[in-house]
């Protein structure tokens, strides 16, 4: 009897083996559940112990990943728990192309520390030993409430707050600029990790107008004999952000030479720059205003006031003083006689990121020159050629396309004026400017109203102000018969709204 009894207890068994060999199984994605205690046979001398490589928390349980190995028909894990308080058999799973495998009964069994273990079995139904036994807690992914740019550098996150009771130690993001480069932690891949008290977090120092790949999960530290280990849930979804355009920033250098040396001195110029800094400083310009400089002062003035300019700014270059005409180009003239012609002007002011608005009052002042080595129409075209850089790849030769908008306070046949007004001289253009943007002369405070302000947006476009202007310096002021302080204002490009101005 005994020996029926044992050949009986060999026969049950090989049922049982060949009875769940036959039960098909999605290997990938889940352990298939054992509804039987697990019965030993003989070690396989087949096949070696099998290793676990890691265990994590994925978004449908713990994944066991197990390190592969050839020879195998299936592999037995087990899984214990202080809850349970045994090791038990959970399920079988045959070999899959990334031998990862998940225990979805720890879906959602949160604060909960699990020990796993799996033994291989071979094509005989014989077992290998029990593998190592990694610890994991099962710790309660993070979930996002709000995420939002705050400003063109920042983005503002916000979650759920779990609190302690659910295990969580605290949380991490991590973000890139490209999705490779957050999914391999390359390249732009950053991470931050901050506190379980947490529920927002602002992510500043960012580039603007930039799109941004952003994941998230929460952790939890714990000690094992002595040593410290943490614990990661999964990842929440990948989403992006895109921080928007950054605000322009506006800058203006004003320059006003009235003490020359080597021609007449001006009474205006220096009132004119104060007056266009001042002005420009109401429409959220950061003016810089300088007086008597020579050509070489100019040019460094520039690189001070202007330097620190991005793609997205606007610089703005104006200048009253003495001007003149080499008969090829123009040029502005230093208080000590220095030239600086329009071409190195533009390729000084070319070198700033961004539009730069250059507006001149500038030539012969007076009778102190005489008229006839001057031509104010080749000046002002030679000014227009100058700033007339289009983009290399623009076929209509507009420049829009460009990064200088230009004003200036004459044309053909013409002579800027600097004259007197309540007591204090001026440029007649510049005066028309800075009226035009509801602002007084010299001091440029506003009035509250912008006349040159046509459709009431509160912007001033290049051709707004050039219409403003012109009409007001074609009217003759001293009412004599030569209309001598007659301007005509002109502008490149022609119809240009882009926006020089706003409040």
């Amino acid at each position: 009897m005994k020996k029926r009894g044992k050949y009986l207890l060999l026969l049950i068994s090989a049922l049982m083996i060949m009875m769940l060999s036959s039960v098909g199984v999605n290997a990938a994605t889940a352990i298939r559940k054992s509804g039987t205690p697990d019965k030993e046979t003989a070690l396989s001398k087949a096949i070696s112990t099998p290793q676990i490589r890691t265990v994590y928390n994925s978004k449908n349980g713990i994944a066991i990943v197990v390190k592969p190995q050839t020879g195998v028909k299936e592999y037995k894990f087990y899984r214990y728990s202080a809850k349970e308080g045994v090791t038990k058999l959970i399920g079988s799973a045959a070999p899959s192309e990334d031998n990862t495998y998940i225990d979805s009964v720890s879906k959602n069994l949160y604060g909960q520390t699990f020990v796993y273990t799996v033994r291989a079995v071979d094509s005989s139904g014989n077992n290998t030993a029990l593998s190592n036994k990694p610890r994991i807690v099962r710790v309660m992914p993070a979930k996002f409430t709000s995420k939002k740019p705050k400003t063109y550098s920042s983005i503002e996150l916000k979650w759920d707050l779990i609190g302690t009771s659910k295990v969580i130690s605290g949380f991490q993001i991590e973000y890139a600029k490209t999705a490779n480069d957050l999914s391999k932690r390359t390249g732009s891949f950053k991470r931050i990790n901050m506190g379980p008290a947490k529920s927002a977090y602002t992510i500043t120092g960012l580039s603007a107008s930039t799109k941004y790949y952003i994941r998230m999960r929460s952790f939890y530290r714990y000690s094992v004999s002595g040593h410290l280990r943490v614990n990661y849930s999964c990842f929440t979804s990948v989403f992006t952000v895109t921080t928007p355009a950054k605000p322009p920033v506006y800058r203006a250098i004003c320059i006003g030479n009235n003490k020359y040396t080597a021609a007449n001195p001006l009474r205006g110029p220096v009132n004119d720059a104060q007056a266009m800094a001042a002005t420009l400083g109401k429409y959220n310009y950061k003016s810089t205003k300088k007086a008597d400089l020579t050509s070489s002062q100019i040019l460094s003035s520039i690189d001070a006031a202007l330097s620190g300019a991005a793609s997205t700014d606007v610089s703005l270059f104006f200048y009253s003083g003495h001007g003149g005409f080499n008969g090829i180009q123009g040029y502005l003239v230093g208080v000590d006689g220095s030239r600086l012609y329009f071409s190195t002007l533009a390729t000084a002011l070319n070198k700033i990121p961004g539009k730069v608005v250059v507006v001149l009052d500038c030539c012969y002042s007076g009778n102190s020159i005489a008229k006839g080595a001057f031509d104010p129409a080749r000046f002002n075209q030679a000014a227009i050629d100058a700033f007339a850089r289009v983009d290399a790849q623009s076929k209509d030769g507009e420049l829009r396309v460009s990064k200088f908008l230009v004003l200036t306070a004459g044309t053909k046949g013409e002579l800027t004026n600097d004259m007197p007004g309540g007591g204090v001289f001026g440029g007649k253009f510049a005066r028309a400017f800075v009226a035009g943007a509801g602002c007084s002369f010299p001091y440029g405070n506003f009035s509250g109203k912008i006349p040159c302000d046509y459709n009431g947006d509160k912007k001033i476009t290049l051709t707004e102000m050039y219409h403003y202007t012109r009409n007001v310096c074609i009217v003759d002021q001293i009412t004599d018969d030569d209309d001598s302080d007659v301007q005509h204002v002109e502008r490149f490009p022609a119809g240009s709204d882009a926006v020089i101005m706003k409040k």
